[in-house]
């Protein structure tokens, strides 16, 4: 192989040997001697088999895990093109390239693209965090297949020792490199493309050559100084301040916006694909069908889409530039690379350089921009109005609103009741679309229903006002309400004087699909009516199961985690569905616990309670998220296919947990937590499960009804509460105490819930090997002192020698204080104090621990 030193043409000659040796069954036959390559012309020139291992030029790729799953599509607009788009290979769906959850590592993804059939492949994607780059050569063999062109031979010659592939279609070529460059203003050159970041590159392996570990640094900056700076006068002399004479409209940006946003047609009189609603809210759906993407980002050409929604605003405003600067900065299309200094104003006047007509005297380019009557005549013409159009008409008897995160919703009214959907929700489309069956006896194409969705959360986000929107529970000027789930959406509102069923709450629940109805709730009942349903050990394990439940009836955490253990045949997935039957009721109650924290967040999001199954141990970071959903906190994610915009997940959640063992061995989670043990049920106590639905069933009503009559008498009581001691959990303790006289006798809970902690810090100690040998060690002595070298030393001679070569051991200093400080308030419960100091002129680090009675 030659070394990055040789000069150009010995490479080429080499790398064109090699790669017709390479090539064999997919080049031509017949090479004749010199520096060329010949490819017959095949849109498949490589297969993915022969891609499983990668070879050797290529191999510095492997030490990255960002390789993907992509799927070939034939282009039918270009005969012999195709598109790659990325998948998710968990799904086999079209996905992100540039979302990390879809990443593998480069044999997984060959293997996986190798399962998926002859059409799949493995690519790998180009982010700023990796050194590399790579250089996109299309069409650049001659038209008699007899060599590359002059000018792919001579951009090679730039970069010698670089690796170097025939492309998947067999006439092009790529580059690839290490090495940094100023970021390139523009991606084209003449005849190639230069991608450092945001670009998944197709691997083939054909003829490759070189090495992509090579850096070309120095030639890679001469490359952007010679092609891919701005071109001059690419921005304009005149930045235009003001409208043209010819534009009439309205000079508020709010009107100007209400207009343009009813324009869901005539996009191609705007030199483009798309309507402005879907620029203006970045349907990526629409803007994917409208401006497809061939770069490998597996959404939408985001410079063709910002350069349509600039010449829209151009008529709009009359060429005026710095508004339509200003607008489109106010859009959802709005991203980073708008901050450079060149790329939007060469948009905006590349925009309005195109762009002919203004809005005037005469209507907008679009026959259904300002309403049917006004642009089709009506009735006057005898044209019937657009589906947009009728399908908007009916929105207008929906309350629009929209979300705090921004997400649109409507208020439709149904069969003598309102239901809320989200804009983008199936259950609205369904009522757009039987009101539009009703007024036409017809059924709206997809276009005419993504522009109007398009136009109605428009205006949900800017003509309408704000409101919070809740699952299951809320709360409101000291009132707690409970959605009941049922088809005419009513709601059990509890204040300091009792429930009540009403049928028009002031607040607004959404539904998801996998909700089911609570039972109308019965006064009269009794808590213990419960107690049979329950595989519990005592009546203060009973007291912790209703006191978890009175939590969950709350719209805020902090929530206790309620954790199950117990042998095969303790009941413990009954015991869960049955506890959250009782508040929130699901189509599947129980779940496997997710393998990332997004995936949670995103549980959390769609229901109430999250109850998750047979549990086999928690990693340290889902232990962690667990702790946040407990006490609330947020998760942030990149929305899908968007540069800049975040989904925020912010919520608090009570929460199952069951498994076989003790599965919460970190202290934190075990503060958050009740934890109980069941016991195996004899046989001869067993029931059916359908048995034992039924009779819970006939008394879910009554049991609803006694924990609302708590719930009440929380409310009432709760301002007057006081704990003589506040524990981690102590807005749950102080509610269970203003809830628990309408049950029990005054002190039930607390006696309950310490006799729990106790056991949970016992628990937890005991699993904990350094907490253990703390408590070993100062069985022998009263006070300790030290460095935390010398405690680790001293930790080694009384632990067990099986123990400390464990994985779980810590073998530096730096990690044994991080656990000393995560045991310490469960040591310091019983008895063992640890203080950290630093002392004397060095300030060394020291460790105290003493002892003291419980």
């Amino acid at each position: 192989m030659p070394s990055a030193r040789c000069c150009p043409s010995a490479y080429l000659r080499t790398w064109a040997a090699m790669a017709a040796h390479a090539c064999q069954g997919l080049v031509s036959p017949a090479l004749p001697a010199g520096d060329a390559v010949k490819a017959k012309p095949s849109p498949h020139a490589t297969s993915v088999a022969s891609m499983i291992e990668l070879p050797q030029p290529l191999r510095a790729l492997a030490a990255y895990r960002q390789f993907i799953v992509y799927q070939l599509v034939p282009d039918t607009a270009r005969p012999g093109k195709t598109f790659k788009y990325p998948l998710d290979w968990r799904t086999g769906k079209r996905a992100d390239a540039h979302d990390p959850a879809i990443w593998l590592d480069h044999t997984m993804a060959a293997a996986t693209a190798a399962a998926f059939g002859s059409s799949y492949g493995a690519g790998f994607v180009l982010t700023a965090a990796d050194p590399f780059w790579f250089i996109d050569i299309d069409e650049c063999l001659l038209p008699d297949a007899s060599d590359w062109t002059p000018e792919a031979l001579a951009l090679l010659a730039r970069f010698p020792g670089a690796a170097v592939e025939v492309s998947q279609s067999g006439r092009g070529l790529h580059i690839l490199g290490r090495g940094r460059a100023p970021e390139p203003r523009r991606k084209k050159g003449p005849g190639f493309d230069l991608y450092t970041e945001r670009r998944f590159v197709a691997l083939t392996g054909t003829g490759a050559l070189g090495d992509v570990g090579t850096d070309h640094t120095p030639a890679l900056v001469q490359l952007v100084a010679d092609f891919l700076q701005p071109e001059p006068g690419a921005i304009p002399s005149e930045w235009t301040d003001g409208p043209c004479e010819a534009w009439r409209g309205p000079e508020d940006d709010h009107a100007l916006l209400k207009l343009a946003l009813r324009s869901v047609s005539g996009a191609s009189s705007f030199g483009g694909k798309a309507s402005f609603s879907d620029l203006w809210t970045a349907d990526v759906d629409a803007l994917a069908r409208a401006f497809p993407d061939d770069h490998g980002l597996g959404g939408y050409d985001e410079s063709r889409a910002d350069a349509a929604l600039a010449q829209h605003l151009a008529f709009w405003t009359g060429k005026d530039c710095e508004r339509i600067r200003v607008l489109m900065e106010r859009s959802a299309l709005n991203r980073d690379k708008w901050r450079r200094d060149d790329y939007l104003p060469r948009t905006i006047s590349g925009a309005v350089g195109r762009q002919r007509d203004v809005l005037g005297d005469k209507p907008p380019p679009s026959d259904a921009s300002l309403g049917a009557a006004a642009i089709t005549g009506g009735e006057a013409s005898g044209r019937s109005p657009k589906q947009a159009d009728i399908l908007l008409d009916i929105a207008q008897s929906a309350e629009l609103f929209h979300a705090p995160d921004g997400t649109g919703y409507a208020d439709v009214h149904i069969k003598g009741h309102h239901e809320t959907w989200p804009i983008r929700s199936k259950g609205f489309k369904h009522w757009l679309m039987r009101g539009f069956f009703n007024a036409t006896q017809g059924a709206p194409n997809s276009d005419a229903l993504q522009s109007a969705l398009g136009v109605i959360e428009a205006r949900a986000h800017f003509d309408s006002p704000e409101h919070i929107v809740h699952i299951r529970v809320a709360e409101l000027s000291g009132r707690l309400y409970l959605d009941l789930g049922d088809e005419t959406w009513r709601v059990v509102e509890i204040d300091a004087a009792g429930w009540r069923v009403i049928d028009k709450p002031p607040i607004r629940f959404r539904r998801t699909p996998a909700m089911k109805s609570l039972p109308i709730p019965v006064g009269g009942g009794s808590i213990a009516s419960l107690r049979p349903f329950l595989n519990v050990q005592s009546e203060q394990d009973f007291v912790l199961v209703v006191a978890w439940v009175l939590a969950a009836l709350r719209s805020h955490g902090p929530y206790p985690v309620i954790v199950l253990s117990g042998e095969q045949g303790s009941a413990k997935s009954t015991f869960s569905e049955i506890v959250r039957a009782l508040i929130d009721p699901n189509v599947a109650p129980l779940r496997a616990l997710p393998r990332e924290d997004r995936d949670l967040f995103i549980a959390a999001n769609n229901g109430h309670v999250l109850a998750f199954d047979n549990v086999s141990g928690l990693p340290t970071w889902i232990s962690d998220t667990l702790c946040r959903l407990a006490s609330g906190g947020g998760f942030a994610t990149r929305t899908l296919y968007s540069d800049q915009d975040e989904t925020i997940f912010d919520a608090a959640r009570p929460m199952i947990l069951n498994g076989i063992e003790d599965i919460v061995t970190r202290p934190d989670l075990a503060d958050r937590a009740l934890i109980l043990t069941l016991e195996p049920i004899p046989e001869d106590q067993r029931q059916t499960k359908d048995e034992l639905w039924a009779a819970f069933e006939s008394e879910r009503p009554r049991i609803l009804g006694v924990l609302l009559d708590a719930v009440a008498e929380g409310i009432r009581c709760l301002p007057t509460t006081r704990l003589t001691k506040l524990p981690r959990m102590a807005d749950f303790a102080k509610w269970v105490t203003a809830c628990e006289t309408m049950l029990w006798p005054a002190g039930t809970f607390e006696t309950a819930y310490c006799g729990n902690r106790n056991d949970a810090v016992e628990r937890v100690l005991d699993a904990d090997p350094i907490a253990a040998a703390v408590r070993t060690l100062m069985a022998k002595e009263s006070i300790w002192t030290g460095t935390a070298s010398d405690l680790l030393i001293a930790l080694v001679g009384v632990a067990d020698p099986n123990v400390v070569t464990s994985k779980t051991w810590p073998h530096n200093p730096n990690v044994l204080s991080g656990r000393l400080r995560r045991a310490g308030s469960f040591l310091r419960a019983t008895g063992v104090n640890i203080n950290f100091r630093k002392e004397g002129r060095t300030r060394t680090r020291t460790i105290h621990i003493t002892t003291s009675p419980n």
